[in-house]
């Protein structure tokens, strides 16, 4: 909080170092190695039929259960050697996948083909998961205004790299995950090195649980059966490109870069506007677009099939922020690592992929032979994934949404616990927010606000704790500081210091 020069107290956005947005970069490698031409110089595209793609689809579940299995006991090191060596064999699948084509047919365009499958499926699996245990080391704030940031990398990629010519792009997306790779190293030197501010860091800011939550295994399936759902879907039209599809946008590019520019916009809004960033989040802000996106796009004119193909594949670009973001803080609550629930939630993301891909494929053949139209595939898959949803129930579909038990015993001033599980000095902070409460009239929510606000807890915390959306938080926080009259946490605390002795934390 900062004085903003009328006496009100207002937040200031502090931006992470740039380093850590290249996350952004590996992601653009995905979307511009499978939804462009990267075959450019021999005049082929990628398409969900390609043998690169499809072996690259099937080993990229593997990896990531692999990598799962791993993460049941630590977290996969992300020491140079291995960040070097998972973005060069990315860079090097890559240049065998562009390859490929020119290569006349025999054993040796085989051999092309399979290793850039294998290095193309297997090598991005581990960066992403590195770039999540990395993020993961930074506050909860600074993690969710990075990840949504990082599609605008996305963004601004797809609309230059495709436009450059064909020997450049090539050269370039093949560049993207050594240079995402660059990023990763270097924001790993400035955590170890401690170059970062305290602000920006998850454990100087108030958003750790002092206690585990239990782990809902029931739930996680529910909820990776969502994600299995969208990238079905959304995998299954990012391939369709009849001919008359594209007019609107131009080419496959520009759809991404649409859809990374509003996975960017909604991914900040899910942020700062829905309760706890969640699984249940990914449903309420993702389900209706689906289905409307699918039904725009079986209506047939070419425009409504360019803004639905937009929209499936901003679904997915939103889809994957919300799960990583989740995964994060689900991490800190539970005490599992991070690379076992990223890449839980990564193997049935890429599996639905793999099926979405592999089944516009059947699809596509079966209307080019007449058995039955784009409206009636439209329609059995509104059909097929409506009925996926209605089978999870009503529920809330959360890992974990119960606030962690040292959040239920401090959050209020006014608690419930008996005061005897309390310390003198939590009690003497209870009754001095209630003075604090009285004295300024604040309301009840505000009051359970600054019982947190005192106790150093950052706003995710409070979110997550009270079921609150960021906004929510940040405009309570505001309303505490307007009438105390006090712009920054440290006025705010000596407010409550001037009370009275306060005892030992005992």
């Amino acid at each position: 909080m900062q004085n903003s020069g009328s006496g009100t107290a207002r937040y200031t956005l502090n931006i992470p170092p740039l380093r850590f947005f290249g996350l952004g970069l590996s992601f653009s490698w995905a979307f511009l190695m499978w939804q462009s031409p990267l075959g450019s110089l021999s005049g082929s595209a990628s398409s969900g039929s390609d043998p690169v793609w499809i072996l690259s689809a099937i080993l990229s579940p593997l990896i990531a259960v692999l990598l799962m299995l791993y993460g049941k006991t630590a977290d996969i090191p992300y020491r140079s050697i291995v960040i070097f060596f998972a973005t060069g064999a990315a860079t090097l699948g890559t240049v065998l996948a562009a390859a490929a084509p020119l290569v006349p047919e025999g054993t040796v365009r085989l051999v092309f083909v399979a290793l850039g499958g294998i290095l193309t499926g297997a090598a991005p699996m581990v960066v992403n998961t590195l770039w999540a245990i990395v993020l993961a080391r930074l506050s909860l704030r600074s993690s969710e205004i990075v990840i949504p940031a990082s599609f605008l990398v996305t963004f601004f990629c797809s609309l230059a790299i495709p436009n450059l010519p064909g020997a450049v792009f090539v050269a370039t997306i093949c560049a993207l995950p050594l240079l995402s790779g660059f990023c990763l190293w270097a924001s790993v030197r400035a955590l170890d090195g401690k170059h970062m501010p305290n602000h920006h860091l998850a454990t100087s800011e108030g958003d750790l649980y002092t206690e585990k939550l239990p782990f809902d295994r029931n739930k996680a399936l529910k909820a990776c059966v969502v994600l299995f759902m969208a990238n079905s879907v959304s995998s299954f039209f990012a391939f369709m490109r009849p001919d008359d599809t594209m007019p609107m946008l131009g080419n496959a590019s520009l759809v991404a870069a649409a859809a990374s520019a509003a996975s960017a916009f909604v991914a900040v809004a899910i942020t700062m506007f829905s309760k706890p960033v969640s699984f249940d989040s990914f449903y309420r802000w993702l389900y209706v677009p689906t289905l409307a996106a699918v039904a725009l796009y079986g209506m047939g004119p070419a425009p409504m099939r360019t803004a639905a193909m937009v929209v499936l594949l901003y679904v997915f670009m939103t889809g994957s922020t919300i799960m990583l973001i989740y995964s994060i803080k689900l991490s800190r609550q539970t005490r599992r690592s991070v690379t076992f629930l990223f890449c839980g939630a990564l193997a049935f993301s890429t599996i639905g992929c793999l099926v979405g891909g592999i089944a516009e494929g059947v699809v596509s053949t079966a209307i080019e032979s007449g058995l039955f139209s784009v409206q009636t595939a439209c329609f059995a898959l509104i059909i097929v994934f409506s009925c996926s949803i209605l089978l999870l129930g009503r529920e809330s579909i959360d890992v974990a949404t119960t606030p962690s038990s040292e959040a239920r015993l401090h959050p209020k001033p006014k608690a419930t616990e008996p005061q005897s599980k309390k310390t003198d000095r939590e009690q003497w902070i209870d009754t001095r927010c209630e003075e604090i409460g009285s004295e300024y009239g604040l309301t009840n929510r505000e009051l359970e606000v600054l019982g947190y606000l005192v106790r150093g807890r950052s706003q995710p915390y409070i979110r997550d704790a009270l079921c609150l959306s960021q906004n929510t938080v940040a405009s309570h926080a505001r309303s505490i500081y307007r009438k105390l009259g006090v712009h920054s946490k440290q006025e705010l605390l000596d407010i409550l210091e001037s009370r009275s002795e306060a005892p030992s934390n005992r």
